[in-house]
């Protein structure tokens, strides 16, 4: 399909934005008309330029309120290396896989409760895979600035999160086109019930945003086809209004601060290589970084894949997340 001008507009915004609100409001933004809005809408998805849709959620507001990137070193480049990135995303803690450039191979964005579980799980991938892992690097996050390109809200645990809600949101999460009234039926819930419950979550930003899935084929329009890991060293005194800044930027999808090493670690995604470095040029030295920045290493990302839409039970069958009296237990709780 060849998209027009107008499709990619608004494919651009959705992509960015995401698509949890109304038609007539991204009309609005877009100055566009929402019968122009929906129709490019199911046409892209009629014809495959969308191939489905996936919710964002912000899982600190499930307990799993550490994150963490580690890096892995393949001791041999062998097809065993194939393999133990397909294994990788079977652990429910890592919530995206990443083949890249430089030192390392992987790279894998891990969630957990706490930092002993982090440090855990890392113990247990080098036990696992001994063959395999030549060594690894943590870098654990104590900030996050910006995910799934927008500004998170909340990191703190929603108490109030119960069994009932788990399976509300594990049943969307597992099939984002299911309507509300299937999944009360599915449940055995009043419709009225599961509906409420589905606007508490955004409400209290357990869910963030839902995306369009694109098609690779129109990652180069949308300036999507390359992606990196930036690992930036800054000056300490002015590390939080360069991250303020970075945030603020589309080409920054995600943005942490680390807790050594680097202090600030950035996902960027340009159109090609050329650009990336204009990109880095611009902004890093030139511009917002400019006597602030002492070094950076970039990661190129070759692939990249994220768990499977339907490994929510796995959080709870794994006690990665956990009830105690059919209410969620969060890291930070005294219960």
């Amino acid at each position: 399909m060849v998209l027009s001008n107008i499709d990619i507009k608004i494919l651009d915004f959705v992509c960015l934005k995401g698509t949890q609100m109304s038609e007539k409001e991204i009309a609005k933004y877009l100055r566009l008309k929402p019968t122009t809005v929906s129709y490019s809408l199911k046409k892209m998805l009629r014809d495959k330029s969308i191939l489905g849709y996936r919710y964002r959620v912000n899982y600190a507001r499930l307990g799993l309120v550490t994150t963490a990137w580690v890096l892995l070193k393949i001791r041999s480049a062998n097809t065993g290396s194939f393999h133990l990135f397909e294994k990788m995303l079977e652990f429910p803690q890592v919530h995206v896989a990443s083949f890249i450039t430089g030192e390392f191979d992987i790279a894998l964005k891990v969630l957990e409760r706490d930092v002993s579980c982090i440090d855990t799980f890392v113990r247990k991938l080098s036990k696992t895979f001994p063959e395999l892992i030549d060594s690894t690097k943590v870098f654990l996050v104590t900030k996050n600035y910006k995910t799934h390109n927008i500004l998170p809200k909340s990191d703190s645990c929603l108490f109030s999160f119960d069994k009932t809600d788990f399976k509300i949101l594990s049943s969307r999460m597992d099939s984002p086109e299911k309507e509300l009234g299937q999944i009360a039926s599915e449940l055995n819930l009043h419709r009225n019930t599961v509906s409420k419950r589905w606007k508490s979550f955004w409400k209290e930003n357990v869910l963030m945003k839902k995306t369009p899935v694109i098609n690779p084929l129109y990652y180069p329009k949308l300036k999507l086809s390359m992606k990196a890991i930036v690992l930036i060293d800054a000056l300490p005194e002015t590390c939080d209004v360069l991250a303020k800044k970075l945030s603020e930027l589309d080409e920054v999808h995600e943005l942490n601060r680390l807790l050594d090493g680097f202090s600030l670690m950035a996902i960027i995604r340009t159109g090609d290589i050329p650009s990336f470095l204009d990109f880095l040029r611009w902004v890093l030295f030139e511009n917002l970084g400019n006597g602030k920045i002492k070094k950076t290493v970039s990661l190129i990302i070759l692939k990249s894949k994220p768990h499977k839409q339907n490994y929510f039970p796995q959080l709870l069958d794994k006690k990665i997340i956990r009830f105690r009296k059919e209410k969620l237990v969060c890291a930070c709780s005294k219960n």
